[in-house]
């Protein structure tokens, strides 16, 4: 016959009830976890005191890293995607605490959508962006940001700049230099080209047709606007870097001295007609 008081039946009411803390620590501003081990459940729970709440994004991170560990993706979209690589850095920082930045960052990487949304959001948040691409190691991620972080450097502050990496900081600076002096070196190129076929006189010393003059008068026009535009900080000096300018010029057409424009380069070159008229008759 059972008896039906078998204390071999163990029903496991007597095991303790074993919980992760996330405590705080001078180790780490982001907080440790801690092992607890509670015995009657019930009682602990009813003497110990709540401890402060931290931050909804470090609970946040804590959770995405756990999930992460059984291959469910973080949840770095919940606050739009302007956010992304802010929740990213964050995620990250707290991973390194615990020797798992390599893993996550793989988890980071699989859930950002390169989509168009992304390449959006890349030039209005550069240094953000670059900030998480160092983090993760994305070269595709950076590369893009390098673009557009090298495009506007002239508009970001000291402040901004202090807020990169310090390699990609030094990359910047000479990637800048470097693109200035190629944008010196055509605006140049734009002053000193003169049309060879453009000439006052021929071989034999005959005048050229009047044609040919007004060709050559537009090309002095033209590297006066030039100039112009250098001297006004329109070109690569500039705060978008000369963008504008070098589009006008490869664009062509009406993008750059239309009829309007020109009248400030042609006006100071001609004759009052009255001044003309008065000083004929006074002859």
């Amino acid at each position: 016959m059972l008896d039906d008081n078998n204390d071999d039946d163990d029903d496991g009411d007597d095991l303790p009830y074993i919980e992760l803390v996330l405590v705080k620590s001078e180790r780490s501003r982001h907080g440790v976890l801690e092992v607890h081990v509670i015995a009657d459940f019930v009682r602990q729970v009813e003497n110990v005191a709540v401890s402060p709440p931290w931050p909804e994004t470090t609970c946040s991170h804590w959770l995405d890293i756990f999930k992460s560990f059984y291959g469910i993706s973080p949840d770095l979209y919940a606050f739009g995607i302007d956010n992304v690589p802010t929740l990213g850095c964050g995620l990250f920082d707290i991973a390194h605490t615990i020797q798992a930045s390599n893993f996550i960052s793989g988890a980071i990487t699989n859930a950002l959508v390169p989509d168009q949304k992304l390449y959006n959001s890349i030039p209005k948040l550069p240094i953000n962006w670059t900030c998480l691409a160092d983090r993760i190691q994305s070269a595709d991620i950076l590369k893009d940001t390098i673009v557009h972080l090298v495009g506007n450097w002239t508009k970001i502050s000291q402040e901004q700049r202090s807020c990169l990496p310090p390699w990609i900081h030094r990359l910047c600076d000479i990637k800048f230099f470097n693109l200035l002096q190629r944008k010196i070196a055509i605006n140049n190129t734009i002053l000193a080209h003169y049309p060879t076929d453009i000439v006052l006189t021929n071989k034999d010393g005959d005048t050229v047709p009047i044609e040919e003059r007004q060709t050559q008068a537009a090309a002095l026009v033209y590297r006066q606007w030039v100039c112009h535009k250098v001297y006004k900080r329109h070109a690569h000096n500039a705060d978008d870097g000369g963008a504008e300018f070098y589009r006008a010029i490869a664009t062509g057409g009406d993008r750059y001295l239309n009829t309007e424009e020109m009248k400030q380069f042609v006006m100071p070159l001609m004759v009052n007609r009255t001044h003309w008229q008065g000083s004929k008759t006074m002859a």
